[in-house]
């Protein structure tokens, strides 16, 4: 290969490599004319070696530290200024690096930053002071930054002598600069400079008035414009684009007014946008295009290119669907550093700290597969010791105490061992964190979190056996020895900038040390072979051409990138800062006012995004495809970029906004619901039989479900697949009761699988008749009435959500204390014969002292949660209380029921030998069943022997509890009502308090509600809309008959719902799925909404 003397300069690496390879011939080993071939940053740092020589540069974490420390001198400790309380917050340092980034792109030092005034009064002289003592600082150490090199080489470039002693400018006699579009002043300036002695050619896509489109080049070509015939050796050159199937798409892409034309459907058909449910869905969809095509067209991977604005959301999806279809792939810049699970694993230390050592942050630190000092603990052992230790966050002593205590009531000795060494390795970890969390220093922080690592045992070698094991060990071993060399950075410069007393803060060191894994990528398995699929963002694909292009991500505030407001100057003021900079700077050479220009405008930054598009979108010869989800994997939705629209309106002209929307592909929720033979991954296919393997609609002609089970078997352990088919049998059976509406039908469906475990039903008895004796409460008939599914798990399984400690009291909690003040209060208000209520202070006082016991009780538990929380809560139930009291005394003046008693217990004597005798009912085969439970209050009245029966409740829902008291609920979804009406009238007569029951009444007292008409909810007082005629509960009839064969009676209808519980009949049948904590245990969310044929 000979090289000419020509110099072409290109933006990125891959369109270099690209242009090189189309340079040489097919197969052919022949020597080629060329020229030379450059990516403009390696023909700067050329220039730079023989122009500047050598260079004393910093890491790239060095600046940052060097920032930080020029600020906290400035600063020190008075804090003033407009910057003074941003430099607290992360993110601050960037922002500020950032700046000093532009203003050395901008050819401006300190010298010049001072000649600039008048753009933001009470910023622009605390912006000189950083910028100028940032310089200082590395001047002082004799280190340079990009903005002092650019500075260098542009002045050098000024002298003729230059291009002698610069070899390669003396070897040079004409450049050409191709797709390079954006001209910072320093890039204008290094241009314009050599165009006076070498020919330079600046070689840009022909614009036309599509601002969209062309905006940005545009603006950029008016930088050279304006220099009229100042530089005759400086030419721009405007290519024609090329000829293909997607010519007439480019021509009109971002056009404001495109006219409607004949094309072909072929012509159409050249791009298509495809909708997924998510961004995993929206890789699997691509990975599967690219497969079907490789096949169909016999192409090798290297013709297909994947485009996308940002490949952070998307590095780690692709690696793993991409590595299931076994699709070679290659990212161009690697897989972000922070996306590696070792890497997050290591991240997890830091938030552990941040949150003030939480109880799960901690686990995730304990649970790490990548820190082998934890190897032998058992994650869920530790939760389960955290949750019931109620760890909720602390330091080290707090954690130390509070799993003493837990430990000390373990009466089983083996798991006592076992609790005791998670505790030990845990407050260990935490002291190590806690001292890790005091370094101020960079290289303490960098020399303690490597011995931290070492003592964590970190390691990147997978476990035996790990599928795909030498790709995860690759990986990680990558990202390992990234890891390591980002703290030997922070390490070495600290010592070379001699900053090794500088204390910046372990939060600021944090977020800089974040802040470079960040900016760091990890090398992926196969990134040497040339015939992969290449994943680019959309900069580096600048220039490059496929026969098939993807671009994926086209979101909202993703492609187009959300253009951020600019945190040190905003907006306004860097275009006051544009001009005075004009004014001042370049008032002797206006030509160069454009070129020179420091800041970009909004318009030009949203420009920028448009020709990112537009380039990534001409990027395909024969397909271009654009791909969005609408929901992130967390659920969250994503809305479709308007660059989606633009090339779908580019196709066809004037097509409505509906129509449009039929253009776009719809894509199958889940991969296993396309076509079978579509489907790529084993596990896919075998999850497809299963699920159409008793479908007939599915089955092929003349072949039986034998066949198909006996194809499928081959190579898999048959234990394995009866395994699965069974399920697939069960799942299947589940399906036909879930969505039956029609009863009769519905009840030929039943089975154990769906809660018919009638043939167990001894199993049900002993542990309900024998070891319950007998007891049934309302609120577990109540569970069995909404749903016997949820009867079933919480009484017989002993099913549970887990109990964590929260930072403020639940709603269960809340409720059960204000239960045990009101128990409190009318307990001392009966005692001392005052409960009818007269509306004193001192009814207030007694109420707020049991309040305050109340309070004590639950504090001396350690259930109060969060101390300053808690202290809020308790105002706010005092004041509930002065309202609850304020509606009792209307109440108790509108009638005269007196509270008799609180917390009446009913229960079997063999339990509870303080409590009083059940509600007997006896069974169809003459055995006794008991209802037992708590009556909250019961108030009497004297004068009409009456007797109501109250519930406390915290909720808010008037409307459930409304239902509760209806008749016809009682004894199919409410029990409580009834069962303590008969419970408290057989008590008052018993003990004499009434001569007899007159008037029987019963409900809930809604502790919240604010005025009275709210507050009481009582059976045969509640008037429900839409209903001219209810049943009265006390007819004499409904709650009196003692038969409980008679039909339609309250006894009638319990002793049926205990006989079906005692039967065995659990079905998944509820009323209403609310408060439910087994939803996804019964999944009849989740059933089909049309069955299918069930021959």
């Amino acid at each position: 290969m000979i090289f000419q003397s020509g110099l072409i300069l290109y933006p990125t690496r891959q369109r270099l490599i690209e242009s090189f390879e189309n340079l040489l011939p097919d197969g052919k080993d022949t020597a080629v004319l060329t020229p030379n071939l450059l990516t403009f940053g390696q023909f700067e740092e050329r220039l730079r070696a023989e122009i500047l020589g050598p260079i004393k540069t910093l890491p790239p974490i060095g600046r940052p530290l060097l920032a930080a420390s020029a600020a906290k001198k400035l600063y020190g400790g008075k804090m003033r200024g407009a910057f003074a309380r941003s430099f607290r917050f992360k993110g601050f340092v960037s922002a500020l690096v950032s700046f000093f980034d532009e203003l050395g792109a901008g050819l401006i030092g300190p010298d010049e930053l001072a000649k600039v005034t008048g753009y933001a009064p009470g910023k622009e002289e605390e912006l000189f002071n950083l910028y100028k003592a940032y310089r200082e600082e590395l001047s002082s150490r004799g280190y340079m930054d990009e903005g002092i090199l650019r500075e260098g080489l542009v002045n050098a470039l000024s002298h003729k002598t230059t291009f002698k002693t610069s070899q390669t400018l003396r070897k040079t006699n004409s450049i050409r600069l191709v797709d390079i579009y954006q001209f910072t002043p320093y890039r204008f300036e290094m241009i314009r400079r050599i165009a006076k002695w070498i020919q330079v050619t600046i070689v840009m896509p022909a614009p036309d008035d599509r601002k969209r489109a062309f905006g940005f080049i545009v603006t950029n070509v008016e930088k050279f414009e304006a220099l009229a015939d100042e530089e005759n050796m400086l030419s721009i050159e405007y290519r024609e684009p090329d000829d293909g199937p997607l010519s007439f798409f480019r021509s009109r892409l971002f056009a404001l007014s495109p006219q409607p034309d004949e094309n072909s459907e072929d012509d159409k058909g050249c791009v298509e946008a495809i909708r997924c449910d998510s961004r995993y869905r929206e890789m699997e969809e691509v990975g599967a295009e690219i497969v079907r095509l490789k096949k169909e067209k016999n192409l090798p991977w290297s013709e297909f290119l994947i485009i996308m604005r940002n490949i952070h959301p998307y590095g780690a999806i692709v690696e793993d669907i991409f590595t299931r279809y076994s699709i070679p792939f290659h990212f161009r810049r690697g897989i972000n550093l922070t996306k590696n699970p070792l890497v997050r694993s290591t991240l997890s230390i830091f938030d552990a700290i941040e949150s003030g050592f939480s109880r799960n942050n901690v686990l995730r630190v304990l649970g790490s597969p990548y820190f082998g000092r934890y190897s032998k603990i058992n994650a869920d052992l530790a939760q389960k010791l955290f949750l019931t230790a109620g760890i909720i966050e602390g330091p080290s002593g707090q954690w130390r105490t509070l799993l003493a205590k837990r430990i000390k009531k373990e009466n089983n000795r083996t798991r006592k061992i076992l609790l005791e060494k998670i505790a030990k390795e845990t407050v260990t970890l935490i002291k190590e964190l806690e001292r890790f969390s005091k370094k101020s220093r960079a290289s303490q922080f960098a020399e303690e979190l490597s011995d931290l690592l070492k003592k964590l045992r970190i390691t990147p070698e997978p476990p035996p056996e790990t599928p795909d094991a030498e790709k995860i060990r690759f990986r990680d071993h990558s990202a390992h020895s990234k890891l390591i060399e980002a703290l030997h950075e922070m390490s070495g410069a600290t010592k070379i900038l001699r900053m090794g007393k500088a204390s910046l803060g372990f939060q600021r060191i944090r977020d800089l040390f974040v802040s470079r894994l960040e900016n760091m990528d990890t090398q992926e398995p196969g990134s040497i072979n040339k015939n992969v699929v290449s994943v680019l963002n959309a900069h580096d694909a600048i220039g490059l051409s496929r026969p098939f292009v993807f671009i994926c991500g086209a979101h909202e505030k993703e492609f187009p990138r959300y253009i951020e407001n600019p945190s040190l100057l905003h907006e306004a003021e860097r275009e006051k800062f544009n001009k005075a900079h004009t004014a001042e700077i370049v008032k002797k050479t206006p030509l160069l006012s454009r070129g020179l220009r420091v800041f970009d405008a909004v318009r030009d930054k949203w420009n920028e995004e448009s020709l990112l598009f537009y380039q990534a979108a001409v990027s395909a010869r024969e397909k271009l495809y654009l791909t969005f989800s609408t929901q992130e994997l967390d659920g969250s939705p994503l809305m479709r970029s308007q660059f989606v629209n633009d090339a779908l309106e580019a196709l066809e002209p004037g097509l409505p906004s509906k129509e449009i929307e039929k253009k776009i592909r719809n894509t199958p929720h889940l991969a296993i619901q396309k076509d079978p033979e579509d489907l790529l991954d084993p596990e896919e296919k075998r999850t497809r039989f299963l699920k159409d393997i008793f479908r007939p609609d599915t089955t092929k002609d003349g072949e039986t479900v034998e066949k198909r089970i006996a194809q499928n078997i081959k190579g898999h352990a048959k234990w394995k697949f009866k395994r699965l088919v069974g399920l697939a049998v069960m799942e299947r059976e589940r399906d036909f009761y879930f969505v039956e509406t029609d009863p009769q039908e519905k009840a030929q469906f039943l089975s154990a699988h769906n809660g018919d475990i009638a043939t167990y039903k001894n199993v049900v008895q002993d542990v309900l008749v024998k070891s319950w004796h007998g007891r049934y409460a309302p609120t577990d008939l109540e569970k069995y009435g909404q749903c016997p599914f949820r009867y079933f798990s919480a009484k017989l399984l002993g099913l549970e959500a887990i109990d964590e400690p929260v930072l403020e009291i639940n709603a269960l909690t809340r409720g059960t204390l204000l239960h045990d003040i009101l128990e409190n209060f009318y307990e001392t208000l009966i005692k001392n014969k005052k409960a009818r209520l007269s509306g004193t202070e001192r009814e207030l006082k007694i109420l707020l002292a049991a309040a305050s016991k109340s309070f004590r009780k639950l504090e001396k538990k350690g259930a109060q949660g969060n101390p300053f929380i808690f202290r809020i809560e308790k105002e706010k139930i005092e004041n509930e209380l002065a309202i609850w009291l304020a509606v009792e005394r209307e109440d108790q003046a509108g009638n005269k029921f007196t509270p008799t008693g609180v917390e009446v217990c009913f229960d079997v004597k063999k339990r509870n030998k303080s409590t009083l005798e059940p509600l007997k009912v006896e069974m169809a085969d003459g055995k006794m069943r008991y209802l037992v439970g708590s009556i909250d209050r019961l108030d009497i009245d004297e004068a009409n022997n009456a007797l109501r029966i109250i519930d406390y409740k915290s909720g808010a829902n008037g409307n459930k509890y409304k239902e509760m008291v209806e008749r016809e609920n009682m004894g199919r979804t409410s029990f409580q009502p009834p069962i303590y009406m008969l419970l408290a009238r057989k008590h008052v007569i018993h003990e004499g308090l009434l001569p007899s029951v007159d008037f029987l009444s019963g409900g809930y007292r809604l502790l919240r509600a604010r005025k009275l008409k709210d507050a009481y909810i009582i059976t045969d007082k509640v008037k429900r809309r839409n209903k001219k005629e209810q049943l009265a509960v006390d007819d004499g009839k409904f709650l009196n008959v003692a038969d409980t064969q008679m039909e339609g009676s309250f006894l009638n209808l319990l002793t049926g719902a205990i006989e079906r519980i005692e039967n065995g009949e659990f079905p998944v049948d509820p009323q209403k799925c609310d408060y439910c904590d087994f939803i996804g245990l019964c999944r009849y969310v989740k059933s089909p909404e049309n069955p299918e044929s069930r021959e």
